[in-house]
């Protein structure tokens, strides 16, 4: 078995072995550079038994150092190759790959979790909060195609309404006075906005970095999108937040079939104002089109968990980001890194704002 680097200095050679739309979007990524890293595989006579996307991401400390982390996306091993140690190689490779020796991620599958947790990586969990706009593709699975299918959805469908009469009621009055806008393009004042967080940790988010995001993903679907919203009061930038849509033929292990899922991934306010965090995810609810199914919010922080439950979200899971830096990192002198109490943290870490 040989373990293969392909990078920025050598995408020729990685023709053919990852999709276009993906090399693409990660060559335009804004914190790569000469010879960043694309992609690990690992070959057996030319036939790849596993693989993992790499690239670089930037992490801060108290806004006054950055460090560069190696993300990763879409671990995959061969499932005739399993329990050989592909997997974990491909994990701590990552490590080496980072500038400043340190690898993350972000939405780890159940299978894959146990493995993170064995090399060692700070596992930050945060609660999945699921706001359901059409009952078919919950229904359909009791049901699947049949009269009482359209008849039980209809009615489920009712409530669901009157749900989001109540919740739109809501908003209109917390957000009077304020104006909210869809943006094709990113003010600085954005990504000011993250950067004056009060968080010893987070992800380095800027304004080059909402631009890579807002225009591009690792898919071509039409139906995979991504929006930027700002809140403006007396035409000054308060607020935002950022959401992405996604076509899904199983939307989990549960059958949910050809769900078009919604998902609030980004969302940040200055500290001078009324608004609060919360208030902006549940904006960002209702500002989903029709055809969205339901609409996804992963927050690590109880008092946006408990606003979205008194509101009759449903709590499904949890979601995760995991971090490692090695003991020789200049990041492992800051041992409140392990805490994720000390973390800015939101669904967008990682590959999960484009994936």
């Amino acid at each position: 078995m040989n373990l293969v680097l392909y990078t920025t200095k050598n995408q020729d050679e990685i023709t053919g072995k990852i999709p276009e739309n993906y090399l693409r979007f990660l060559m335009k990524n804004p914190f790569s550079y000469d010879g960043a890293p694309i992609m690990l595989r690992v070959e057996e006579k030319d036939i790849c038994i596993g693989s993992v996307y790499a690239f670089p991401i930037q992490l801060c400390y108290k806004n006054s150092e950055t460090f560069t982390a190696c993300a990763g996306s879409t671990l995959f091993v061969n499932p005739q190759s399993r329990g050989k140690g592909i997997a974990k190689s491909l994990t701590l490779k990552r490590l080496d790959l980072s500038k400043d020796k340190i690898a993350i991620a972000s939405g780890l599958s159940s299978m894959s979790l146990p493995l993170f947790k064995k090399l060692e990586f700070n596992i930050f969990m945060s609660q999945r909060n699921i706001f359901l706009k059409n009952s078919r593709p919950v229904v359909e699975i009791f049901l699947k195609n049949s009269f009482f299918l359209t008849l039980f959805s209809s009615i489920a469908n009712i409530f669901l309404k009157l749900q989001r009469s109540i919740l739109n009621w809501q908003r209109k009055r917390i957000f009077t006075g304020f104006k909210v806008e869809e943006t094709t393009t990113v003010p600085q004042e954005v990504a000011d906005i993250v950067a004056n967080d009060t968080a010893l940790f987070r992800e380095n988010h800027t304004k080059e970095w909402f631009e890579w995001v807002l225009k591009g993903g690792f898919t071509d679907d039409a139906r995979s999108t991504q929006h930027l919203f700002v809140v403006k009061q007396a035409n000054e930038i308060i607020g935002f937040y950022m959401t992405k849509e996604r076509f899904h033929e199983q939307a989990s292990h549960r059958g949910f079939r050809n769900v078009i899922l919604g998902s609030v991934i980004e969302w940040g306010v200055k500290q001078s104002v009324s608004i609060k965090d919360e208030y902006l995810v549940l904006d960002a609810i209702l500002s989903f089109g029709k055809h969205v199914h339901a609409v996804e919010v992963c927050s690590a922080y109880a008092n946006i968990n408990r606003f979205l439950k008194k509101r009759f979200l449903i709590s499904i899971g949890k979601s995760n980001f995991a971090i490692r830096a090695q003991d020789d990192s200049p990041f492992a002198k800051y041992s409140e890194y392990k805490n994720q109490c000390n973390w800015r943290i939101r669904p967008a870490a990682s590959d999960n704002s484009f994936n």
